[in-house]
């Protein structure tokens, strides 16, 4: 019989199911990257059923992402403990991450057209709205896009994938910068001052303020991380 069977399918051909299970991984994303789950706590697949509405082997496939990204440690019939960062794993991420970053602004400066370096100007507009309201989930969302946007235009597959690998530690090391008082007023000014850089095309000094802007919130995360440990 027709349609027996068929789940509908997203843009992307995800399934339906697929797609709620995509939707509770990044709600829990944003809870471990905000601070909402604790490090140390733990997350059962109970609780991902009965709070997000999903089947256990949804849930179980949640944890199992979550593990896959580091985000935590899959236990044996106990769910997922939430990832305990260290000062060593806040420097190795950052490490990386300025290495890549600085790749993508450098293919982004070299490929981009005026209107497209003209849009991340509209980024940080919704990144300083978001620093306005005091909502540390926009302002996450819209910090990582500033970088996210350009990697699309550079069409750097390979740095792409290593980053989006990355991003959910990256997005929880930035959460914890944050978090320090007046930090994200700074990260803000910073990112305009490496937009002002690639809009006159200068790849080397918007390489030296990416570098600044990644060891500002490299010493705000491990100054919290010191904090939070005390």
């Amino acid at each position: 019989m027709a349609g027996v069977g068929r789940q509908d399918k997203g843009a992307d051909g995800t399934s339906s199911a697929g797609l709620v299970r995509l939707n509770v991984l990044k709600k829990v994303r944003r809870l471990i990257a905000t601070g909402e789950l604790r490090p140390g706590s733990r997350l059962t697949e109970r609780e991902l059923c009965e709070t997000h509405h999903i089947s256990r082997t949804a849930a179980r496939e949640v944890i199992r992402q979550l593990d896959a990204e580091h985000l935590g440690e899959a236990l044996p019939h106990q769910g997922l403990r939430i990832v305990r960062l260290t000062g060593k794993m806040v420097r190795e991420i950052y490490e990386l991450r300025a290495d890549l970053e600085v790749r993508i602004i450098r293919a982004f400066i070299a490929r981009a057209t005026k209107r497209q370096i003209n849009h991340l100007g509209v980024i940080l507009k919704r990144l300083k709205k978001a620093i306005h309201v005091n909502d540390p989930e926009k302002i996450i969302e819209h910090s990582t896009e500033f970088i996210s946007y350009m990697n699309d235009v550079a069409d750097n597959q390979i740095v792409g994938e290593i980053l989006a690998h990355l991003n959910a530690r990256i997005e929880l090391v930035r959460a914890l910068a944050i978090s320090w008082p007046g930090q994200a007023d700074a990260g803000y000014a910073q990112l305009d001052l490496i937009r002002q850089k690639i809009a006159t095309r200068d790849a080397d000094n918007a390489e030296i303020e990416i570098r600044s802007y990644i060891q500002m919130m490299l010493n705000s995360a491990t100054r919290q991380l010191d904090e939070d440990t005390e």
